[in-house]
């Protein structure tokens, strides 16, 4: 109820939520602020994102959620990230979703994530190494995900300005060091 009251005041044009699991938790969500916010697209589980042939992946779906007053330009994608940090990430199906919204004759590629967790190592005073592997093969992915969405836009001759957003997990050195690889002017 509090996260519902807060979002309400913020009176935000567009909201990203990350770690919306439960289908009780979206429905909620939904219900409480589809007045305000008529547009909502939810990244819960569908059979299209499971990455891996095993079937138990992915079953709590991608937890990702975005509200918005401006209706949807396309269709939202998500794809889910295959691989993982934790072992107990492998039921959620963590990923990236797409969602593009125009506002005033300006088109805005919305690119929400949320990538697996860290946790930190008071031995190494560091965060753990094969997490650490984790989150550059989820950025690795992500990468490759956000220039596919970005040629798919492309080939219907639109030039969405890009904007990402969500639950990176990692600390902020981490990322200095590849930024340059995903910037897009």
């Amino acid at each position: 109820p509090r996260i519902v009251q807060a979002l309400r005041q913020t009176n935000a044009d567009v909201v990203l939520l990350q770690e919306l699991w439960r289908v009780k938790d979206r429905r909620y969500v939904r219900e409480a602020l589809q007045a305000q916010y008529p547009h909502i697209v939810s990244s819960g589980w569908h059979a299209t994102s499971l990455p891996s042939d095993i079937g138990l992946k992915n079953i709590i779906g991608g937890g990702l959620m975005v509200l918005s007053k401006y209706p949807f330009y396309s269709p939202a994608e998500f794809r889910s990230y295959k691989s993982f940090t934790a072992p107990e990430e492998y039921f959620a199906g963590k990923g990236l979703q797409v969602v593009s919204i125009s506002v005033g004759g300006k088109l805005f590629a919305f690119a929400h994530t949320h990538l697996g967790s860290s946790h930190f190592d008071s031995e190494t005073n560091d965060f753990k190494p094969k997490q650490i592997r984790g989150h550059v093969r989820q950025i690795e992915e992500m990468g490759q995900m956000l220039a596919a969405a970005r040629r798919r836009f492309t080939e219907r001759g639109l030039r969405p300005h890009f904007i990402l957003a969500g639950d990176m997990n990692c600390p902020e050195h981490f990322w200095n060091a590849a930024q340059d690889a995903y910037v897009f002017d």
